[in-house]
């Protein structure tokens, strides 16, 4: 699985950044190398009127998951850049249409060849300004960010959920996007799988956006009007999006980091040792050959243990379910040795 890094929110009144693609193949076939592994960073944080930054791309063995889009900011026709997933629309700067719209799904994200899905969604959009102000959030992995300022009713759009894979054990969302922000009213909170809260503004008594949860690590609440940077910050190594920026002074929120995951089967194969040859049994420790691969099986006369890989073995050798007793050593004995933990029928020494 390969999280592209999560794109930042807008700048002044900013959209949400939009979340990196998530690429995730099962059953793949790896030929044994050296591969170079990247793990794409979020896009950084702007201020006033800037685009947020887009995020970096994942890759391993030509797998690519693109970073997501930025956010857009305070005005007509500007609107969020694709990625991943697309960065959201800012707040509209004037009456009536047009006002801006979300980013588009990106192209730069590839399977290489193996079959696999990858997931990503455009960025919400703005709502003409009338007479709230709110801009949109931005695309998750598994949801399309919703738009902000609908109804002319000042709340920022949610940024959409990431997808939600269980490859390390637990049931984590990846690549949620960032919130829109808010002039007047509640900004936008972070999607599912760390995206970050959207701002707001300290002079119309607004109220920030929640981090999301549910993601390896959390997305960062948005601020009222502050200019530190990790405010509104998608979660590291998530992929998500970071929060739109609030109205003065306010930094829009840094994309989270993306991540790449391989989770391989062990491989597993059961060996019968031969043994060729034992020699010296007079005491201390002897070596029986072995034509297994996991390792020289060596025998101590003294405790009638037997260790594989182990010089001085600590634990008697199972004889089938019965483990070698003091009266046994030294009489012609029939063990069954397996290896990985095995009870082989056959298997022989004396």
């Amino acid at each position: 699985m390969l999280t592209g890094g999560g794109g930042s929110g807008g700048g002044q009144l900013g959209g949400g950044g939009g979340g990196g693609a998530v690429v995730h193949i099962q059953n793949a076939d790896i030929s044994v190398g050296t591969y170079n592994i990247i793990v794409g960073s979020g896009g950084t944080s702007v201020t006033g009127t800037s685009v947020g930054n887009k995020g970096s791309n994942s890759s391993f063995s030509g797998i690519i998951a693109e970073g997501g889009g930025g956010g857009s900011y305070f005005n007509d026709t500007v609107n969020g850049s694709s990625g991943g997933s697309g960065g959201g629309g800012g707040c509209d700067a004037g009456y009536g249409n047009p006002a801006p719209s979300g980013g588009g799904v990106g192209s730069g994200s590839s399977l290489n060849g193996y079959t696999g899905t990858i997931y990503q969604n455009i960025g919400g959009s703005s709502v003409a300004k009338n007479p709230g102000l709110a801009g949109s959030g931005v695309g998750g992995a598994n949801e399309i960010g919703g738009n902000g300022n609908v109804d002319g009713i000042s709340i920022g759009g949610k940024g959409g959920d990431g997808i939600q894979i269980n490859i390390d054990g637990n049931n984590y969302y990846w690549g949620g996007g960032g919130g829109g922000c808010t002039y007047q009213g509640l900004a936008g909170d972070g999607g599912k799988g760390g995206g970050g809260g959207g701002s707001g503004n300290s002079g119309n008594g607004s109220t920030a956006g929640d981090g999301g949860v549910g993601g390896i690590t959390l997305g960062a609440n948005g601020v009222i009007n502050s200019a530190n940077s990790a405010n509104g910050a998608g979660g590291a190594n998530t992929g998500s999006g970071g929060g739109g920026g609030g109205w003065t002074s306010t930094n829009s929120g840094t994309g989270g980091s993306g991540i790449v995951i391989i989770r391989w089967t062990a491989s597993s194969s059961q060996q019968v040792a031969t043994l060729d040859d034992i020699a010296g049994l007079s005491g201390g420790s002897s070596v029986w050959n072995s034509s297994a691969t996991a390792g020289t099986i060596y025998y101590n006369e003294a405790s009638a243990k037997v260790g594989i890989g182990k010089d001085n073995p600590i634990t008697e050798l199972n004889n089938r379910d019965n483990p070698i007793t003091e009266e046994q050593q030294g009489q012609p004995t029939q063990h069954n040795i397996g290896i990985g933990g095995k009870n082989f029928a056959q298997g022989s020494s004396e």
